[in-house]
């Protein structure tokens, strides 16, 4: 990147890391943003609105539809701080927040990696993503014309909205799942080929993960990120895995393993 600006070219640095699963602005990555306010060549920024309802990324699809970029002038960083200012300068941009989806057309039987239990109930029985409806608690769910979802009662929200109650309860015991798991070679000089670990039940838990002989601890794990709608990427200090399984949301995994990561690094208890 360094050399490509000082050579005068543009240089494209999507400051979220990764593409929202649920159409809402994660914010920018602090060290992106500090990195971009250090730079000696103007920050431009520039915000897509449209492009979830083109291909969310739970979907697997993309398709046509109308997408607008909107570019502003170059960000002032001043002193303040780097994140601040840069999410500032791109929500002056968005003509809103969180986007929406027109579910109509999109492969339902899909969703589940979003929405794995029922957004009202948050029971994981009887809940039919690919129907929008739960048998625990009778909830039924209409995509509406506008991008939305509506209820029964006609009450509408963005899909992000509805499905925060998902993201946001505990996970109730240990995740496990049956995965194909790869190592990287180093994070650090040339990219080399991953080297494949096999298959083997894949365990996530409030200590950490374990893949086989594999054991990551929770204080270890410094990024836990997904790769397409069906791989798990986490890096510690020393290395990066992936693990990819046809059945289990790597979103819910990579969810429970953020909120357990954070969890340990904010417990001011002894014993950590």
């Amino acid at each position: 990147m360094l050399r490509l600006l000082a050579e005068g070219e543009l240089v494209g640095v999507f400051p979220e890391r990764e593409r929202s699963v649920l159409g809402a602005y994660l914010g920018s990555d602090t060290d992106t943003a500090h990195i971009l306010s250090r730079l000696p060549v103007p920050t431009i920024p520039v915000v897509l609105s449209g492009a979830y309802d083109a291909g969310p990324r739970w979907a697997s699809v993309m398709r046509v539809r109308p997408v607008t970029a909107r570019i502003g002038p170059p960000i002032r960083w001043g002193d303040g701080d780097p994140v601040a200012t840069l999410d500032a300068a791109l929500r002056d941009l968005m003509d809103e927040d969180p986007q929406r989806v027109h579910l109509d057309g999109l492969p339902l039987e899909h969703l589940g990696r979003a929405v794995w239990r029922c957004p009202t109930c948050l029971e994981e029985d009887g809940w039919h993503p690919e129907e929008l409806c739960c048998d625990a608690c009778g909830a039924r769910f209409t995509g509406t014309e506008d991008g939305r979802i509506a209820d029964e009662a006609g009450t509408c929200c963005t899909f992000a909205e509805w499905a925060r109650p998902v993201w946001e309860a505990e996970e109730r015991e240990a995740l496990e799942v049956e995965a194909s798991g790869w190592r990287e070679p180093s994070m650090f000089g040339p990219i080399l080929p991953v080297e494949p670990m096999g298959e083997g039940l894949l365990h996530i838990d409030r200590t950490g993960l374990r893949f086989g002989d594999l054991f990551l601890p929770i204080g270890a794990i410094r990024s836990e990120t997904t790769e397409r709608a069906d791989t798990l990427q986490v890096a510690t200090d020393d290395g990066m895995w992936q693990f990819r399984n046809a059945s289990a949301s790597p979103f819910r995994l990579q969810n429970a393993l953020s909120r357990w990561r954070m969890r340990e690094d904010t417990d001011p208890s002894p014993e950590r």
